[in-house]
This record gives C-alpha cells, sequence and structure tokens, in this order.
C-alpha cells in the first residue's frame, strides 16, 4: 500500500480494498440467520478459579503474583536435591539473571521468598495465596513443550496461625468444589516431619500441607513458623461437581457418643477414623476428632485422642443394646489395630 494510505492498518483493511477492487456486486449476501451464534459468560475454569478466589478473600488472604522463573539453587534452598522431579528445571536460554535463570517446578519457593520479604520490611502477619502455573519438562532436554500444571499455593504466618488453621482452608477449597479427599500422613523434606499430611482424592495425592522445617527457613532467613499448602488446581478443575447428591433427610434421632484412646504419639488420627467407619458399619454416620491431649497424665511417647461418633439408621429408631455392640466393635477394633488403650 502507499505510505499516504494512513488508513490501512491491518489485514482487514487489506480485504476491504481487494473487495472495492474486484467489486462489491460479485460477492453473494449470507443471511445473518446463518451465522454461528454464541452463548456469553465465564467459562468454567475461569469460574471455579473465580470462586476459590473470593472465598480465600472472604477468609482475609491476600493474593499474591511471583514470576514463573526463579534463581537454579532453589532446589538445595528446599532441600530437594534427592527429589528427580522437581529438579527437572528448564533453564532459560537468555535469562535476566541468576535469580531468574529456571522455569519453577513448586510454588513453594516462590511463597517463602514472598514470606521472608514481608517479614523484613515489618510485617509480622500474613496469609497470602497464588494460583500459578508450574513447569515440568517430560525429558531433559526439551523435546517436546513441557507440561504446565496449574496449582495453588496458601501460606500463613503469624501469632495466631498454626497447622489446623491452614488444614481448615484447604478444607474450605475442597469442600466449595465438592471434592472428596481424605487426609493422610505427609512427608516431604521442607516440611516439619510430625507436621505434615499428604491430600488425596480417590487414593491420588493432589497436595500437601504442613509447616516448613525449621532448617528450610533459615535458608532464607525466616524466624518464624511458616504454614504452606501446594494443592492441583488442574485436579481440582477437572473433577470439580457443582452440588451433591440429594439425600432425604433423615426423620429419625441420632445417638451420640464419646471416645477416648491413648495410642503412640506419631499415629495419624486419619488411620483410626478409617478403622472405626469400617467397624461402626452403616449406623455409623459421622466421626471427628474433637480433643487431643499430651501432657503429665500421659506416658512418654502417647498421646490421647478423642473422638465425636454419632449413630442414626435411616429406617428406625436405633436401640441402646445396638449401639453399644457398635461401640463394643469399634474399641475392639482399634485396640487391635494400633495397640490402643481406653482413657
Amino acid at each position: 500500500m502507499p505510505i499516504f494510505r494512513e488508513d490501512v492498518n491491518n489485514k482487514n483493511d487489506i480485504a476491504e480494498e481487494v473487495i472495492r477492487f474486484y467489486g462489491y456486486d460479485k460477492i453473494n449476501s449470507t443471511l445473518f440467520e446463518r451465522a454461528k451464534q454464541t452463548r456469553g459468560g465465564v467459562p468454567q475454569n475461569f469460574a471455579i478459579i473465580g470462586a476459590i478466589k473470593s472465598l480465600l478473600r472472604d477468609r482475609g488472604l491476600s493474593e499474591i503474583v511471583t514470576y514463573s522463573f526463579t534463581t537454579q539453587d532453589y532446589f538445595t534452598k528446599l532441600n530437594l536435591l534427592d527429589d528427580e522431579y522437581c529438579m527437572k528445571n528448564i533453564k532459560l536460554m537468555n535469562p535476566l539473571g541468576e535469580q531468574l535463570s529456571v522455569m519453577r517446578t513448586t510454588l513453594v519457593h516462590s511463597m517463602l521468598e514472598t514470606v521472608a520479604l514481608n517479614l523484613s520490611k515489618g510485617n509480622k502477619r500474613g496469609e497470602l495465596f497464588e494460583i500459578a502455573k508450574v513447569y515440568l519438562p517430560k525429558s531433559l532436554p526439551l523435546e517436546s513443550l513441557p507440561l504446565e500444571e496449574e496449582r495453588i499455593s496458601v501460606a500463613l504466618y503469624g501469632a495466631n496461625e498454626d497447622f489446623f488453621t491452614l488444614k481448615n482452608i484447604v478444607e474450605a477449597i475442597l469442600q466449595k468444589t465438592y471434592i472428596a479427599h481424605e487426609f493422610v500422613e505427609g512427608n516431604l523434606n521442607y516440611m516439619h516431619p510430625y507436621r505434615c499430611a499428604e491430600v488425596k482424592s480417590d487414593n491420588i495425592s493432589i497436595g500437601y500441607l504442613g509447616e516448613i522445617h525449621p532448617d528450610i527457613l533459615k535458608n532464607y532467613g525466616i524466624k518464624t513458623k511458616i504454614y504452606i499448602a501446594e494443592l492441583n488446581m488442574e485436579y481440582i478443575k477437572n473433577n470439580f461437581k457443582t452440588y451433591l447428591p440429594y439425600k432425604k433427610l433423615v426423620k429419625f434421632p441420632a445417638a451420640e457418643r464419646d471416645l477416648a484412646i491413648i495410642v503412640d504419639n506419631e499415629l495419624a488420627s486419619g488411620n483410626i477414623i478409617k478403622t472405626i467407619k469400617k467397624a461402626g458399619g452403616k449406623i455409623l454416620e459421622d466421626v471427628s476428632v474433637f480433643d487431643v491431649y499430651c501432657g503429665q497424665q500421659i506416658d512418654s511417647g502417647k498421646k490421647s485422642i478423642a473422638f465425636s461418633l454419632t449413630f442414626r439408621a435411616s429406617d428406625r429408631t436405633l436401640g441402646e443394646s445396638e449401639i453399644n455392640n457398635a461401640m463394643n466393635k469399634i474399641i475392639k477394633e482399634v485396640e487391635k489395630e494400633f495397640s490402643a488403650k481406653l482413657r
């Protein structure tokens, strides 16, 4: 086009010029009814992320955004030297600097750097989250595009934060999307050995949560306890449900019982709950932990866990003998499986 045609800016303008020379009368008209119509709205994937972000903001968390590329020695700081999966990071051909030279394979390092920066500025309490991608190569050197896996990371620090506060937030995320889940004992190099849990759904690991190991915190110059969770957002987006199946309300009354047992200190309560549910049978409606105690009245290396059990039948009122039989069976199985003692 001549340089004096300043009105021609893109391919649409060029197409219009071609049509003008060719002749508008030579182009057949097309009725509007033949055009495809699409319904407006937010795609489900974006709607799920938006709902989770709103949930976390309502709970007082602040969203952060960090770079997808980071320093090459992050796996050393996180003590991931024996984790081949995380160490397979993609090196940039033309990095901005050594601190931004590889693509990250976890969000934990970025979150810890953000927490360390906030602490250095005098922010002694924080509740943060980030939804971003990690980059997982199938092989190195790269022969194909890496897997871009979206994850969500949550971090809490401050005087009033603890493991159970973080666990409650993770449960809220999974309940919001109706993802069936359970917490089992976790084991990660950068987590505290006794304050780490793995999150599973249908026996598939979808993330971790726990307290960062004190030795790892030293690598970031952090002197306060940090609690971090990382979940697989891809799994959540692919398996979410918009509602739970409807169940008729049971008109018969429930019966509640408490069970307090003494077990080894390292034993996870989730494993005990599984055994209780199996032994309780169909009339056991719910089991939950309401107290964990370690103190002078308990032997060293032991702890007391108190459970609340709810019994109910959908077709009748349960008799006292039926509930007692179920309780005796539960106690017998717990004693056999975990060498537990009644408190």
